[in-house]
């Protein structure tokens, strides 16, 4: 199937990064404080193994959720530890 893509970007992302973002893929914004049970709402209302999430721009965080899901993918983690 084909591939979604969704671009989840930190609230206080500037608004022309914004509007560019969402003229290229859906957007949505979040805070430091919602942005896992963002991109997990995303997966499992999008479909997990059809979605690309992009997330953007703040790095640090960026590379704390990738650090994260790592962990939970490779640990196998069922959906009731995860909720």
């Amino acid at each position: 199937g084909k591939s979604k893509a969704l671009h989840v970007v930190y609230i206080n992302t500037s608004l022309e990064t914004k509007a560019t973002s969402s003229s290229i893929i859906p957007t949505i914004t979040c805070t430091s404080s919602n942005v896992l049970q963002t991109i997990l709402q995303a997966s499992a209302q999008m479909g997990p193994e059809e979605l690309r999430i992009c997330y953007g721009p703040d790095t640090y965080m960026g590379e704390n959720l990738v650090s994260l899901l790592t962990a939970v993918l490779e640990s196998k983690w069922s959906d009731e530890r995860i909720k």
